[in-house]
């Protein structure tokens, strides 16, 4: 699970009042039943209490994209936050690399090698940004 406390920031003090946080929870690019979604969320909510972020689940404004939500938003993704799937032994290899065919068009982000995740994105787009030094130079 990623939180992000999106009113906070170097030399910044906490906001005095509700602040927004991003959860990005991890979830199979499948629809899931209410029930479900809401067995989900409670449990991130109590994990998120267990390492010291309690909030009131009553009091809290949740608002939430699911599977469904992210197919409208991105068609072609199948509601995966990731993108396509890469299953398999090869699946790694088969993402694609900062560089395309297209040129000055350079990709960075979850579906591209290196791969998921946040530290991965971040390293995805400092490769990113050397393609495209590389690429001005030429």
């Amino acid at each position: 699970m990623y939180v992000c406390a999106q009113d906070r920031g170097a030399g910044l003090a906490p906001p005095s009042g509700p602040e927004r946080l991003f959860a990005l929870i991890n979830a199979p690019p499948v629809e899931l039943e209410p029930a479900a979604v809401e067995r989900h969320e409670r449990c991130a909510f109590e994990l998120l209490a267990q390492q010291g972020l309690k909030l009131d689940r009553e009091a809290t404004a949740v608002v939430r994209h699911t599977q469904a939500d992210f197919d409208r938003l991105f068609p072609g993704s199948d509601g995966a936050i990731y993108g396509w799937p890469t299953h398999g032994w090869m699946g790694s290899f088969k993402r694609s690399a900062a560089a395309t065919r297209v040129p000055g068009l350079f990709c960075a982000g979850g579906t591209v090698h290196p791969g998921p995740g946040i530290p991965m994105v971040t390293l995805s787009g400092r490769i990113a940004a050397s393609e495209v030094r590389r690429y001005l130079k030429e």
